[in-house]
């Protein structure tokens, strides 16, 4: 999950951006960088512990639009001391069209969680998305299809929209979005089964939560992203807010209940540097 030529683990600032703001436009170029996550919440769902991460990464940027990727993200919190927890590649494509008007492309992304991970998304292994946005002075929306692989298949589907503001000559930029996503809920019904099953060793179940593969609304995000690059470096500071939607029936052992949801907050701060390869 990116910030547009860097990392990102955030839900909103996903994709590649191939045009005027940035100075790599165009260019194959190395990148490494750190990422900081201040909390892990995905679409709208999250632990009753907060749980940071801290991620190193490298990659390439293809001038045709490919790109590759690999991140290491290390975890700590009040009942996890500290781990790597998380190991991801992600690879894509992305470009634009008609005068640069039409961005679009793919990515897909393997993660690899230690056995013990309490992240939201510890049982997914792989991530399909591909997405379209039209580029626009005013607003630009964007659609985004996301297949995750886990017990079952989550198809989320995302419309998001956002404008780009322009500060000393592109080198600041700063992005308000708003996204809502729709879709099901297999990966949070395969982590609080596990969850269910680590304080109860006994537990005879197969699912947790009713109706995971249905599809419904799950939450939206608010964010404003800072971007700035100065000489090969890119610094990003994402806050966002998450409303979330359509509280899940769960099934606790012998017991079922309605589940409070509440809404949550991240800070996603990230910087890396780039080399253009002659």
């Amino acid at each position: 999950m990116w910030i547009p030529h860097c990392y990102a683990q955030g839900e909103l600032y996903r994709i590649k951006e191939r045009y005027e703001d940035d100075p790599f436009d165009g260019l194959t170029y190395y990148s490494v960088g750190a990422n900081y996550l201040s909390n892990n919440i995905y679409m709208g769902r999250r632990d009753s512990v907060r749980q940071p991460y801290y991620t190193v990464y490298a990659g390439i940027q293809m001038s045709l639009g490919f790109y590759i990727s690999a991140g290491a993200s290390y975890s700590r919190s009040r009942s996890n001391l500290g781990r790597f927890d998380l190991i991801s590649v992600t690879g894509g494509y992305d470009n634009t069209f008609f005068k640069d008007r039409l961005l679009t492309g793919f990515q897909i992304e393997g993660s690899f969680y230690h056995p013990s991970s309490e992240n939201i998304k510890g049982s997914i292994t792989q991530t399909v998305m591909v997405y379209a946005k039209i580029k626009s002075d005013v607003i630009e929306p964007q659609i985004t299809f996301t297949s995750n692989q886990a017990s079952g298949a989550d198809n989320i589907i995302t419309f998001s929209a956002d404008h780009i503001f322009r500060f000393l000559d592109n080198k600041l930029l700063l992005t308000p979005m708003v996204a809502f996503n729709y879709g099901s809920l297999h990966y949070y019904d395969d982590y609080l089964l596990k969850r269910f099953k680590k304080m109860d060793k006994n537990l005879v179940a197969n699912k947790a939560i009713a109706n995971a593969e249905a599809t419904k609304p799950l939450d939206l995000e608010l964010s404003g992203k800072a971007t700035y690059n100065t000489n090969g470096w890119q610094f990003n500071f994402v806050p966002t807010i998450y409303l979330a939607f359509s509280p899940a029936t769960v099934n606790a052992g012998n017991r079922s209940y309605k589940e409070k949801l509440k809404n949550g907050f991240t800070l996603e701060c990230d910087i890396c540097y780039r080399k253009e390869r002659k």
